[in-house]
């Protein structure tokens, strides 16, 4: 299909060319689809990118992009296409919940970051280098 769009094989025939590239929109969501199920996200962030340049609102194309930025931890990202999906399309009741969950996610994300940097750190405080004495904010610390 990209073949016959770029070589421009039908630029005498509109009405096919039209065709041809609604056929190449549909491809690029179905891929989309096929992605997510098989949990290749960046493949789908690809796939449905391109359908967004058939129609920039398309409301399958937006929520794809959504779910496989959410999927892939890329919160900040998974809510700002949440949110042009949302203008697009105000009543998608699934961006809505999509968006609560991804606070969801972002939330128990950062729980989790910080609970792993303080197991780290309070590992650090007990960790001393006897070559080096011992100065006055280690002694109070300790």
């Amino acid at each position: 299909l990209k073949y016959v769009i770029d070589r421009e094989f039908l630029k005498d025939e509109p009405e096919r060319l039209a065709k041809v590239r609604k056929d190449q929109y549909k491809m690029h969501l179905n891929l989309a689809q096929g992605f997510i199920r098989t949990g290749e996200f960046r493949q789908t962030i690809e796939y449905a990118g391109r359908a967004l340049t058939y129609d920039p609102d398309s409301e399958k194309a937006l929520y794809r992009m959504c779910v496989a930025h959410k999927e892939l931890s890329l919160f900040a990202d998974a809510r700002s296409w949440t949110d042009r999906l949302l203008k697009a399309h105000p009543g998608n009741a699934a961006g809505r919940k999509l968006l609560q969950e991804v606070a969801r996610l972002e939330r128990a994300s950062q729980r989790t970051a910080r609970k792993s940097a303080k197991s780290i750190f309070d590992g650090l405080r007990d960790d001393h280098d006897t070559r080096v004495d011992v100065g006055r904010w280690e002694a109070w610390l300790a």
